[in-house]
């Protein structure tokens, strides 16, 4: 089970998440983010600490309606001690965005009452 918080801003923010580095795991602040079908995008700042493989260039279309041209690269994250290869897109934002690719198959709560999530 993936646990977390929503903070005061109403981010729900996924515990206990790393990036494979070159010198070893990288923790990073991640949100959960159920508009972001990719699976996971990863602060550019940590780019050149982590081994990432490029897959490809695509299109993508913002909140806002812009269409960019995004780079996909392979990488591992660890989630509750669980690693997994995935495609990661590199974002200009601090804060790490589990999409909904790494999602599929499972549930989400969000309970805003106790302002957690549980994902099993």
């Amino acid at each position: 089970m993936i646990t977390g918080t929503i903070n005061e801003n109403l981010e729900p923010l996924i515990d206990d998440i790393f990036i494979e580095g070159k010198n070893g795991w990288i923790a990073l602040r991640t949100i959960l983010d159920t508009g972001f079908n990719g699976a996971f995008s990863l602060p550019r700042q940590y780019a050149k600490q982590v081994e990432l493989e490029f897959l490809c260039d695509i299109d993508a279309e913002l909140s806002d309606g812009t269409i960019i041209t995004d780079s996909i690269y392979m990488g591992t994250i660890l989630v509750k001690n669980q690693p997994y290869v995935v495609e990661i897109s590199l974002t200009d934002s601090e804060t790490a965005v589990m999409g909904m690719a790494m999602l599929l198959e499972k549930e989400i709560v969000f309970n805003l009452r106790l302002m957690t999530i549980e994902v099993t």
